[in-house]
């Protein structure tokens, strides 16, 4: 796997790489750290892997999905206040300078607390910050903030109810123009954890619904989106209940389980799923973090990247690692993941 590299970059900075944008043949990556508080980063970099410029965010916590480039501006939202009471929206031109001030969006009277924001998407003119938040009484709810550009807020969607967890993780566009979210539910007794999928109209209407078998334990995080067909992929716990070593199902537009492709359980094998999407012919591409504690070398919590047909065969995976003969029990590999990539307009991935 190590062969297949094209080309390989070090950026020269400490900070996770959550998204990687292509915009009008630009790429733009959103990036954070800890510094003692939290600290976000918007840059563009080239195909060389040259920084071209580099913008500090220092009043806003970004998450693994909340980036969007519309109407060449770059929009960065998340969260950053002492109690997580309200979700916060920025933008910036297209050469990472600031535009006004860093907008606070809260509900004038429904007081949520705990507010962590992971996915936005522009949808209907409009911005649908999505999350997660809880009210006083200690009810949780999976949160869709609808704000035009200045922050104002048109419409909030509170959906699944819950004691313990409920959150809207990953969100896209469909080829039928709806929005869709992905959310991950929990009770804490009696139990009950599964992941739910919506699709919204441009008023906002809910128009579909799915819904996973219940399972008394489930870590997965539903990453998700759609294949040519209509179909719709997503990340799913494996037939043994192992939380890291993820299976990909897909459902028809009915609701109906199409496939569901689950790699062989040994016990010292994971496979961890933090970003799928459809490539320009069909194809799946996800990418994450890859062990196989068992193989030689031992290989444990690596990036990873595979690619499969929309029918669910699994055309190839690659591990990217570096090994270290000074880790122990006798050398293994450096730890790392894919967080994200995107199909450049010439078919190469950059992740």
């Amino acid at each position: 796997a190590q062969t297949y590299f094209l080309r390989s970059y070090d950026f020269g900075t400490v900070e996770y790489i959550y998204q990687v944008l292509e915009y009008k043949d630009r790429i733009y990556l959103s990036t954070a750290t800890w510094c003692g508080a939290e600290c976000s980063f918007l840059s563009e970099v080239d195909l060389d892997g040259n920084i071209l410029w580099r913008t500090e965010i220092p009043d806003i916590d970004i998450a693994q999905g909340t980036m969007v480039v519309v109407n060449d501006t770059i929009t960065i939202t998340g969260n950053n206040d002492q109690n997580n009471e309200s979700f916060q929206m920025a933008h910036f031109t297209l050469e990472g300078q600031k535009i006004g001030e860093t907008i606070s969006i809260a509900h004038p009277t429904r007081k949520f607390t705990k507010m962590y924001q992971l996915t936005t998407q522009y949808f209907s003119d409009k911005y649908a910050i999505c999350g997660t938040g809880k009210l006083a009484d200690n009810v949780h709810y999976s949160l869709i903030y609808v704000v035009n550009k200045n922050g104002s807020l048109d419409t909030l969607i509170t959906l699944n109810k819950t004691s313990n967890t409920s959150v809207t993780w990953d969100s896209f566009i469909d080829s039928q123009g709806r929005l869709n979210t992905l959310h991950w539910i929990e009770e804490d007794g009696p139990d009950i954890n599964f992941r739910k999928i919506y699709k919204f109209n441009e008023t906002f209407d809910t128009v579909w619904s799915y819904q996973t078998e219940n399972n008394s334990s489930d870590l997965t995080v539903p990453r998700g989106c759609e294949l040519l067909d209509g179909r719709t992929a997503l990340a799913y716990i494996n037939p043994e209940g192992d939380p890291f070593l993820h299976s990909i199902r897909a459902v028809d537009p009915d609701g109906n389980l199409d496939w569901q492709y689950d790699y062989q359980w040994t016990g010292s094998r994971t496979r961890e799923i933090y970003r799928l999407k459809t490539l320009r012919n069909g194809d799946i591409m996800g990418s994450g973090q890859y062990s196989e504690f068992e193989e030689n070398p031992r290989i444990g919590d690596s990036p990873w990247l595979f690619r499969m047909s929309p029918d669910g065969e699994l055309l190839w995976e690659h591990v990217y690692y570096e090994f270290d003969s000074t880790l122990p029990p006798n050398g293994s590999s450096r730890r790392g993941t894919i967080l994200d990539f995107v199909e450049l307009s010439n078919g190469d991935i950059m992740a």
